[in-house]
């Protein structure tokens, strides 16, 4: 059995490390800012917990609104369904800290996009940097306090299957320049910092254990997929062959291949159109 979990969240809230601990590597790079380091989506290697095979999927984070466009996130959603040919079996919505107003716009403009598609059925909110994730007690004072904060936020988190509380801290370097105490220092946090992210491992696996309950696909996926796939064959053929206009080409393969992805979202989404203008608008805020 595989499963495909799809990582989502705004810049900076942890989406990549969240990504390293449950495939316990480093293929995805980690961020300490604002700035976002994710610039694709990437897809995790296969790995093995409890005899089902995973692999995991960070995407852009929301937030990104540099090149934030129509055909930027059309693009997007073709290349995120071309890294899940089998469909999402969960997705996890990362946020740090309390939801802030501008993590419920993002969530809502993540939701609204594909509205009639029921995907928050799906849907797991993860709360990063969440010292006490280990008690209980607390994680279920925690997820309280966000349903009483606001009517918005409680139907964010309804909508939902549950909370996930973890702690993912970063794992400092020790570096040729440090003196005898900063290396001691950073082996202590260094040791406590493994035990936080595998602690927050094993909470998380297990809840896709328990969670993983069916297969999320639009009916048009297979056939994003294959344009996806073809777009891609092209490319490299353009990228292999003595072309002089090789940007060129390729541009306009990956505009044709961005006018069938909305052709085929338009099937399943009339208003399309109307939440991409929504979603930029909210996300430039």
């Amino acid at each position: 059995m595989t499963r495909n979990i799809l990582i989502v969240g705004i810049t900076g809230s942890g989406k990549s490390a969240l990504a390293n601990v449950l495939t316990n590597t480093n293929q995805f790079e980690e961020g300490n800012s604002g700035i976002s380091v994710t610039k694709n989506f990437q897809k995790s290697d296969p790995f093995e917990w409890e005899g089902t095979n995973y692999y995991v999927i960070d995407n852009i984070g929301f937030g990104d609104t540099d090149n934030l466009a129509e055909e930027v996130i059309l693009y997007e959603i073709g290349k995120g369904i071309y890294c899940a040919k089998e469909g999402i079996d969960q997705v996890f919505f990362v946020f740090k800290d309390k939801f802030s107003p501008e993590q419920i716009r993002n969530f809502n403009s993540f939701k609204e996009l594909i509205s009639e598609s029921s995907i928050t059925k799906f849907t797991t909110l993860v709360r990063t940097n969440f010292f006490s994730f280990r008690s209980q007690q607390e994680c279920a004072r925690d997820r309280q306090d966000l349903l009483n904060e606001n009517r918005e936020l409680r139907e964010i988190i309804e909508s939902c299957n549950s909370i996930l509380h973890v702690d993912n801290p970063p794992i400092p370097v020790i570096d040729e320049e440090d003196d005898e105490e900063e290396k001691r220092d950073k082996e202590e946090e260094m040791s406590i910092s493994k035990n936080d992210r595998e602690d927050s491992r094993k909470l998380t696996l297990n809840h896709l254990t328990t969670n993983c309950q069916g297969v999320y696909k639009l009916k048009e996926w297979d056939s994003i997929y294959a344009i996806v796939a073809n777009h891609f064959g092209k490319e490299k053929e353009i990228e292999q062959s003595n072309s002089l206009t090789k940007k060129e080409e390729i541009e306009k393969e990956k505009n044709k291949a961005i006018a069938e992805i909305k052709i085929k979202l338009e099937k399943e989404f009339p208003r399309i159109n109307e939440q991409l203008t929504a979603a930029i608008e909210q996300s430039k805020r």
